[in-house]
């Protein structure tokens, strides 16, 4: 992240119109998601990018909030395993949370740079699915009856006091971050489901039940 401030004003000086950060995240705008510290570098970011536009007017951004990569987090079993096993249930599982996939995604940045005014030095929130672990782990349950799930309930604020843990001890790795990235998309207050989106200004649909078990399947993304 720390790499993009130069490119910052590197923009500013070539005359770019229009920069799309790597943003694509939880809502950082929420106090809470924003103080962990794996969205430190995104909120500096993002404080940077306002101060330059009050001196640059003809330089603009936008920051896409999408929620989870829907496709990819299925695949690498962050919301659960789907060949079956012990489960963790993330605070009873049952909270709503928004996810989005990369074809989506994608969808979104075009429409960006086609609706320049609608989106200037703003938050654009995409927000392809709604769905809770439960109801992923039922679909799953409904694609493979012949395996077996066991669900576990666990705490995301004790995985956040594990993660300042790992961190204090110098250990920044993925794994050692997955409390703080956890938190924010199934502990209530966090904004993992976006009570704002989009999606009618950028042309984009939600996706449904039938999108999502079909990505269970191993599907390809369809649009």
């Amino acid at each position: 992240m720390d790499t993009q401030l130069p490119l910052v004003e590197a923009a500013v000086k070539a005359g770019v119109r229009r920069l799309i950060p790597s943003e694509f995240s939880a809502n950082i705008g929420n106090p809470k998601a924003a103080a962990l510290p794996v969205y430190h570098s995104k909120v500096k970011l993002c404080d940077v990018l306002r101060q330059t536009t009050e001196g640059n007017p003809n330089f603009t951004f936008s920051l896409i909030r999408n929620g989870l990569f829907l496709g990819w987090n299925l695949a690498t079993g962050f919301f659960l395993n789907l060949k079956g096993g012990e489960t963790p249930l993330y605070d009873g599982g049952d909270r709503p949370f928004g996810t989005t996939t990369l074809s989506t995604i994608g969808k979104a940045v075009a429409e960006v740079l086609c609706h320049l005014e609608d989106t200037k030095n703003r938050a654009v929130f995409v927000q392809g699915l709604v769905t809770t672990q439960k109801e992923i782990l039922k679909i799953a349950q409904g694609v493979n009856p012949e395996r077996t799930w066991i669900p576990k309930s666990v705490s995301t604020a004790e995985m956040e006091a594990s993660a300042h843990g790992n961190y204090a001890n110098g250990l920044f790795d993925l794994v050692s971050s997955l409390g703080f990235f956890r938190r924010p998309v199934f502990a209530e207050g966090y904004g993992g489901e976006f009570q704002e989106v989009d999606n009618e200004l950028l042309g984009i649909r939600q996706k449904t039940n039938n999108n999502l078990e079909a990505l269970i399947r191993g599907a390809p993304e369809s649009d």
